[in-house]
């Protein structure tokens, strides 16, 4: 169907041409929405992950302290208990000792 030469287009060229970016302009626009929206996402993913890391390595933390705090306790125990053997030993030899010094005045 052509027009006659005698009639004017309903729209210029220009002016169609701009119509027929507009379905463009919004597909460009969708994109960007989504990739916006993708983002959002995976940062909100991030920071969830970084919260729960910190809360793990807090728990960690508060675990490795109530260890080492029983584990130094336990080695202070030892060590009490290692120096009373030392020396309920000490006090045996010091007796034997003189038991014997005593017997060897005895002898001469």
């Amino acid at each position: 169907m052509s027009l006659p030469h005698d009639e004017k287009p309903m729209f210029s060229e220009p002016v169609i041409n701009l119509l027929l970016q507009i379905p463009l302009a919004g597909v460009v626009a969708f994109v960007v929405w989504m990739f916006l929206k993708h983002l959002r996402q995976s940062e909100e993913r991030q920071d969830n992950a970084q919260t729960r890391m910190i809360e793990f390595i807090g728990a960690q933390e508060e675990n490795n302290r109530l260890f080492l705090h029983e584990q130094n306790e336990m080695h202070a125990q030892g060590m009490q208990r290692l120096a009373e053997e030392i020396k309920s030993i000490g006090m045996k030899m010091e007796r034997l000792d003189v038991r014997r010094v005593r017997k060897n005045n005895r002898n001469s």
